[in-house]
């Protein structure tokens, strides 16, 4: 949660971060105290989404200008480098999960992964982005063909969760024309699509590609705002209301690569939905439990990172 709200605070503008400037470096020397001891961001008593909590501080301590010594620097981006799904974990490069990351992390050896998926890639992705060293920049290659085993391509373009095909995390399910037992065809949706769009940025892929084309024509057909576009044919539409704060984070942080004549439609939308939803206090609360996006400090953290990117400025027409 530390992490999370960090990660957040390092998107808005200097002028809106002054006046906090002990409080986060405080958070910072907080998610730091276990790195020498287990190599990633971890409470005292061991890892609580390690994945997503290491490469969000190293993120955030970037943005911040945070201290964070060279060496502890070193530590997460081996860690996230050593968490991928690969060889040494006991994987050939055919297996679904190969080049991907879990929520589970680092190991000493081969384990079986509890599912490569979209969300957390995508974060360990923007942190590996941030260095040019041979060893981030041979993660993001095994990530980039990672991403196209969760992409519907031959398909509508669209993005879903896990690349392993029948997981149950794939939250859209399968596409309605298969067989009942066919569990290979999984439905694309909007918040995982957002996601494989930042994962292609970060792995440098060509905006002119036709993974990318592709991912951004997904889009063009699906401008709902309200909801998350793609669980229209899902039996549990719980789901397209408990990402909703996720959802426009994600949509906001693939923004950059969305073609010009969409940003400020998408933009000024994106905004409208986060203004009318902000309560009286001044947070954020999904009525939904979902994704646990009830809880103010997820729903608020994912709104002040999409308001701040969707700045009115920069992306008006």
């Amino acid at each position: 949660m530390t992490a999370l709200v960090l990660y957040a605070c390092s998107h808005v503008g200097a002028s809106q971060r002054e006046g906090f400037v002990d409080e986060l470096q405080s958070a910072c020397d907080a998610l730091a105290t276990e790195i020498e001891r287990h190599g990633c961001v971890a409470n005292p008593g061991g890892p609580d989404y390690p994945t997503y909590a290491s490469a969000m501080l190293l993120v955030a301590a970037e943005k911040l200008e945070l201290r964070l010594d060279e060496r502890q620097r070193q530590r997460l981006l081996d860690y996230l480098v050593e968490s991928q799904i690969d060889q040494g974990e006991g994987y050939a490069p055919d297996a679904a999960d190969f080049g991907g990351w879990d929520l589970e992390g680092g190991s000493d050896g081969p384990r079986k992964s509890t599912g490569t998926n979209i969300s957390v890639g995508a974060m360990v992705s923007e942190a590996l982005a941030l260095r040019s060293n041979d060893q981030e920049k041979a993660a993001l290659e095994l990530y980039r063909v990672w991403l196209g085993k969760c992409q519907s391509l031959p398909g509508d373009g669209g993005f879903f969760f896990h690349a392993q095909r029948d997981h149950d995390g794939n939250k859209a399910g399968w596409a309605a024309d298969a067989d009942r037992d066919d569990l290979t065809r999984p439905l694309s949706y909007g918040s995982a699509t957002s996601d494989g769009l930042r994962g292609l940025n970060a792995c440098g892929e060509d905006p002119q590609s036709e993974q990318f084309r592709a991912g951004v024509r997904w889009f063009r057909t699906r401008s709902v705002f309200d909801r998350v576009p793609g669980f229209e044919s899902s039996a549990d539409n719980s789901w397209s209301e408990g990402l909703l704060y996720y959802y426009w984070y994600a949509l906001a942080k693939s923004m950059e690569v969305m073609p010009r004549e969409l940003q400020p439609t998408m933009a000024a939308q994106i905004r409208r939905e986060l203004l009318g939803r902000q309560s009286a206090e001044g947070f954020w609360q999904n009525s939904s439990p979902r994704m646990r996006e009830d809880d103010p400090l997820i729903a608020t953290s994912f709104a002040i990172i999409a308001l701040a990117i969707l700045d009115e400025s920069q992306w008006s027409d």
